[in-house]
């Protein structure tokens, strides 16, 4: 009984850490209120303006030609409804990008999903992000 329970539980930290390997294997994306020489306010949940998008990763991302695209929830469908695409340029050598314009505004309260598409529009990652009034 204890060698089955033992057995049990080691077989559950296995899943349990093999879960998390993976679900950092990719580029993170997350969202911070400005970036001056460093994340400032880095949060999920901001009031209306603009934000920044942060991009990190284990490895360069090999990008070149990119695109930020948001979607922003419909209450009345139950579905996110395209909003906007805003395009850069980033070096392929990266591993860390700050995504920063006067076009990443939000200017209307909801929940936006955030996507970062390469050139041949494949979604390198994704959040959620929160904008209250």
């Amino acid at each position: 009984m204890i060698k089955s329970s033992l057995t049990l539980v080691l077989l559950f930290a296995a899943v349990v850490f093999t879960a998390r390997l993976n679900a950092q294997s990719g580029p993170v994306m997350y969202f911070c209120e400005k970036y001056d020489n460093g994340e400032m306010g880095v949060d999920n949940r901001f009031t209306s303006g603009e934000v920044t998008v942060i991009v990190k990763s284990d490895y360069a991302l090999g990008l070149k030609d990119v695109m930020i695209h948001l979607e922003k929830f419909n209450c009345s469908t139950l579905a996110f409804d395209a909003d906007k695409n805003i395009s850069f340029t980033v070096t392929p050598d990266k591993k860390y990008i700050v995504f920063n314009s006067k076009e990443m505004s939000f200017e209307t309260p909801g929940i936006y999903k955030v996507y970062l598409v390469d050139g041949s529009n494949k979604i390198i990652t994704s959040a959620l992000v929160q904008i209250a009034k």
